[in-house]
């Protein structure tokens, strides 16, 4: 369970360099779709070892797998196909972009790390307190809701770009008008769905 766990948390980083990539051509929407394919394919593994009492193991694999699955086919269209010019070789590789990068990207290397410490280290800390039978209790609403949550990051994640080109404009106005109401739109919409699961969430899983 272990090496799966570090395997994904190792992978992740590739992943965040294909997202950025994506992000940066402005094409995150894509990225986005395939986190949203990820997460659905886990879900229904999810409920599959649900229903016939799989064990830790089998729980953390589909987890950790099927977003990193969707993530590669993603990278392997983009180096081979829609962006083949992007494709890495050690013969663009500078020392001095390097260093530029890792200055300008401190921050949100801080924020991948803990974003896939919380995703991954949940489901090992409920198992370790509570055992591992309580565990899909905890993952399987958590997927679920997590559909909405990649849905509203489909939406945001793509201004990326957007918020770069204008902050070297100069143009904070809008930075400001389009944070405002991105963030009232996810959140509306993340509530909404939250409130919706709340209400068919029994009945659901009753199923």
């Amino acid at each position: 369970m272990m090496a799966i766990a570090g395997f994904a948390f190792a992978a992740s980083f590739v992943a965040t360099g294909v997202s950025a990539l994506w992000s940066g051509l402005q094409e995150g929407y894509w990225t986005s779709i395939a986190s949203m394919l990820g997460t659905g394919c886990s879900f229904i593994l999810l409920c599959s070892i649900y229903l016939t009492g799989g064990g830790l193991i089998a729980f953390t694999a589909v987890m950790a797998f099927p977003p990193l699955l969707a993530t590669s086919v993603l990278a392997a269209w983009l180096f081979s196909g829609r962006h083949a010019r992007f494709r890495p070789s050690m013969a663009d590789f500078e020392w001095t972009c390097l260093h530029s990068l890792m200055r300008s990207g401190g921050s949100f290397l801080c924020i991948t790390l803990g974003d896939v410490a919380i995703v991954y280290s949940a489901n090992v800390l409920i198992a370790t307190h509570f055992g591992a039978a309580v565990v899909p209790t905890y993952s399987i609403p958590y997927s679920v809701f997590a559909v909405i949550v990649s849905i509203a990051a489909a939406a945001v994640q793509p201004l990326w770009p957007a918020y770069a080109d204008a902050r070297v404009r100069g143009d904070w106005g809008w930075i400001t008008k389009t944070a405002r109401r991105s963030v009232l739109r996810t959140t509306l919409f993340t509530a909404v769905g939250a409130l919706v699961f709340v209400l068919v969430a029994k009945p659901a899983l009753a199923l």
